[in-house]
């Protein structure tokens, strides 16, 4: 039941500095990662160091954010007491909303858009509790825009049934878990309220959302879980960052046509630079002369580390090791093994400087590759 291990005398109190400390796990995460994506590029790219800054720079707000104005950050932003509730509307003419248990008809949570969505985003099962229309308008309520501020509606919702209003107690302002604090203020309304729904049974809790909101509450529900879970949370987020480079390549990685291989191929055999045998007879390099046109070629595709780059974290590169099959003058069969992979050079771009590109080439492959991929059946 909720409530059931909540002491309802008790007085709880939040202050900024409270409020602050519960980002902590999100400070040392961000920070983390930020300075880890500052070190990802080889050279100095901009597109990767201003966003490595700003994760850094959040991350590092968030950690000193309950140190920065000692003064201010003992201000007390919300309370609990079996008198009732206090919270407030920051940046407003209603910074500090008394709320008796008495007017509360409701205790839920609530799921909604905020109206600064590119600054907050999403807001989920936040607790919320319901009032009457006439003590809104009595003690809350304040006209026109200047007075409300930016953020009443994070706050201030309208009920369903459009006789009541709902403000809304978002969690990280009291410093706990919404499931914790949904139950610390459901305890207290239940407990001293004389308020007729108070005494009704709370609704059981069914939905898929639900459940997977509580099971979060329950990792994040103090600072030391924030902070378990920033950590373990790094520790699989880092990796995938160091290791950033592997999934582009393989996002980019070419599946070529049978027609692109015979290019590739070709432009080897036009150079007399592809090795291969013919109707199962030593290694020799092919030319020309040696074979006609191919008839079939099947690639391997993987992707290799590239050795002797600059920068602190790996480069990946991918990799076709092919073996292609062609027809000779006579009508016997030849084999042929080669290698598809990007060769970077610089173009010169019109005035400005030299750009750095890529390419797939084609390669004659190590002799012992060639003999691990034409001589397995055969012996050479």
């Amino acid at each position: 039941m909720a409530g059931s291990k909540v002491d309802v005398d008790r007085t709880l109190t939040v202050t900024l500095a409270d409020s602050f400390r519960g980002n902590r796990g999100m400070g040392l995460f961000f920070a983390l990662l930020g300075g880890l994506v500052l070190i990802l590029p080889e050279e100095g790219d901009p597109t990767v160091l201003v966003p490595g800054l700003g994760l850094l720079a959040f991350g590092v707000f968030a950690l000193a954010s309950p140190y920065l104005g000692l003064k201010r950050g003992e201000k007390v932003v919300a309370e609990l007491s079996p008198q009732g509730l206090v919270t407030g509307v920051q940046n407003s003419a209603r910074p500090r909303i008394e709320i008796p248990w008495d007017e509360i008809s409701e205790v839920t949570q609530i799921s909604f858009m905020s109206p600064v969505v590119a600054t907050w985003g999403t807001y989920i099962r936040e607790p919320c509790v319901t009032v009457s229309r006439a003590f809104y308008d009595r003690e809350i309520h304040v006209d026109g825009i200047a007075a409300q501020g930016l953020f009443w509606r994070h706050h201030i919702q309208r009920h369903p049934d459009g006789d009541r209003m709902r403000v809304v107690l978002l969690h990280h302002d009291f410093a706990l878990s919404r499931r914790a604090l949904r139950d610390e203020i459901e305890a207290r309304w239940r407990a001293f309220s004389r308020h007729p729904a108070a005494s009704l049974p709370a609704p059981p809790v069914t939905d898929a959302l639900a459940r997977l909101a509580d099971a979060y509450d329950a990792v994040t529900a103090t600072p030391a879980r924030r902070v378990t879970a920033a950590v373990v949370a790094a520790l699989f987020v880092l990796p995938l960052a160091y290791h950033w480079h592997y999934g582009l390549t393989r996002l980019a990685m070419a599946n070529l046509n049978p027609a692109q291989l015979a290019s590739y191929g070709g432009g080897l055999l036009a150079q007399r630079r592809l090795p291969g045998r013919v109707d199962g007879g030593p290694l020799t390099v092919l030319g020309p002369a040696d074979v006609g046109a191919m008839r079939d070629a099947s690639c391997q595709r993987t992707i290799r580390r590239r050795a002797g780059h600059a920068g602190l974290t790996p480069r990946y590169a991918q990799h076709h090791a092919c073996r292609a099959v062609f027809a000779t003058a006579n009508g016997r069969a030849a084999e042929a093994a080669f290698d598809i992979y990007p060769t970077e050079y610089r173009q010169e771009m019109g005035s400005g400087p030299p750009r750095l590109m890529s390419a797939l080439i084609a390669h004659p492959p190590p002799e012992a590759d060639v003999r691990t991929r034409l001589c397995g059946i055969r012996p050479c």
